[in-house]
């Protein structure tokens, strides 16, 4: 379907949603399936394909280590196409409160006649889930009344699930084929789970909402066929609500980046997030946020061939971390903070002040209408520099000329504004004619030992990337997929 097997749709939407390996039972025609799967797949022949779901989750475990690690699995079938957003809201509503889900599972509100052939779910009178009964089986019931009220029932199973293997593998043990179709139903886990006090949790789809197409479309159904490929085929395609904002972000900021300076983002975000968390910080989770990235630029001025005359423009190149762990651009997360303050908490505690903030009504905050042009941009920065400096409790050139004239003593050097507005320049090396490790040392003994200098770091190594770059998000809980989505670029 859109040119990519039907699985392997939902496989390369989980894959969107996490890192992890899939596992996939094929039997007839097993080696085109598996080559149209692909190769980062984990394949397992099933010895009976007609024994039933359980049965074809049983033979999962012939995985070595997967019983033993006991990771949270999510279960869905091969003849439809989950998208991103639903394996995630699955997850995080069997992981939600102090204590995971013993079961997750997936339901829909079908539209009759759409709900024949479905497993109906049953409820108690707390709406707790007690059971799911294949239509099948529901056909086998002698009394009328019983069986017409269980089919009229709307709510299906949308199979889907997530579980821990342990736990799976617990009660797939005692199941039975005892049934209408002679069959292994994995959905007979949901009432011995209930019987023993499990909690079961549910996510409930319905024609309302944007994934129920793709999630409730039969496939065998030509009218469902054509509606599938025309969702693949829109510009949204498998992406919804959420997963469009996340999305675009992470396209943002990883637009020409590396990848090791798109993992150093993904982890100063995380640093931020977990600062944040453990300084308790008053982020509100609701409301929105805004990411900047600021790169440096390297300047080379190019030059004629008898080096004295300049030749033409100088060329500016975005440069930033040459590794995850790296410091060589700056990460800022920013919300309003609705009082008239502009605060500032940078995680390493050597860059925080006694002042942590600046009023937003200074006009000198703002560039008036004189700023027309680069070069006068250029200037108001600095000047800009210098004002939020002096407002932090920095001390002006002339604050300090007027102590030294009256022999007051000077604050210490590094509370001067002078100090402080940063002035680099670029090194260019030619690797063939000199070691950089050599133009280091001189640079050392001619400036730093010379004039007393410790600067820290050294030297700031330069790495080709992505300049500035910013995204809003709608509110700061999206903050961790997009995370998430930047260390799946990464990888991929």
């Amino acid at each position: 379907m859109g040119g990519t097997s039907l699985a392997r749709h939902s496989i390369n939407e989980f894959h969107r949603f996490s890192q992890s390996p899939s596992i996939c039972l094929v039997g007839y025609k097993h080696e085109e399936v598996a080559a149209a799967l692909g190769p980062q797949s984990i394949f397992i022949h099933s010895e009976n394909p007609t024994g039933g779901t359980a049965f074809a989750a049983m033979e999962a475990f012939s995985v070595p280590g997967l019983l033993e690690q006991n990771p949270l699995l999510t279960i869905t079938m091969g003849d439809r196409i989950v998208p991103s957003s639903i394996f995630r809201r699955l997850a995080e509503t069997h992981g939600r409160g102090a204590k995971e889900a013993t079961l997750t599972f997936l339901s829909a509100i079908y539209e009759p006649p759409m709900n024949r052939g479905k497993g109906r779910v049953l409820r108690d009178a707390n709406h707790q889930v007690t059971r799911i009964i294949e239509e099948k089986d529901i056909l086998a019931i002698t009394d009328q009344a019983a069986r017409q009220r269980l089919l009229d029932l709307t709510e299906g199973n949308c199979p889907l699930y997530v579980i821990r293997a342990a736990t799976l593998h617990k009660y797939l043990s005692a199941l039975t084929n005892d049934n209408a179709q002679s069959q292994f139903y994995l959905t007979d886990i949901i009432e011995a789970i209930g019987s023993d006090g499990g909690e079961i949790r549910t996510c409930t789809t319905s024609p309302s909402e944007p994934e129920y197409d793709l999630l409730c479309s039969d496939v065998t159904k030509p009218m469902d066929l054509a509606l599938l490929e025309g969702i693949l085929a829109s510009k949204r395609g498998l992406l919804f609500s959420d997963e469009i904002e996340i999305e675009e972000a992470a396209r943002v900021i990883a637009a020409g980046r590396p990848r090791a300076q798109v993992a150093s983002i993904a982890r100063q975000l995380g640093d931020i997030m977990e600062e944040i968390r453990k300084e308790q910080l008053p982020f509100d989770h609701e409301h929105p946020v805004a990411i900047g990235v600021a790169g440096g630029r390297l300047r080379l001025a190019f030059m004629h061939p008898d080096m004295v005359r300049f030749h033409g423009p100088a060329w500016q190149m975005p440069i930033g971390a040459g590794a995850e762990e790296g410091e060589e651009q700056i990460v800022l997360l920013l919300q309003a903070a609705g009082d008239h303050r502009i605060h500032l908490h940078p995680i390493d505690r050597k860059y925080r002040e006694n002042v942590n903030f600046v009023p937003t009504d200074n006009e000198a905050h703002y560039p008036g209408e004189h700023i027309a042009d680069l070069h006068s941009y250029e200037a108001f920065g600095t000047s800009l520099s210098e004002n939020l400096l002096l407002q932090l409790g920095y001390f002006a050139d002339e604050e300090l000329d007027t102590r030294r004239t009256r022999k007051m003593p000077l604050p210490p050097s590094t509370l001067w504004v002078s100090n402080n507005i940063r002035r680099p320049f670029a090194v260019h090396v030619n690797r063939q004619q000199a070691d950089p490790n050599d133009v280091k040392n001189f640079l050392r003994k001619a400036f730093y030992q010379r004039f007393g200098l410790h600067p820290q770091p050294e030297f700031v190594e330069v790495h080709p990337g992505g300049g500035a770059s910013a995204v809003r998000l709608k509110n700061y809980d999206v903050l961790s997929r997009l995370i998430q989505r930047l260390r799946f670029i990464v990888a991929a």
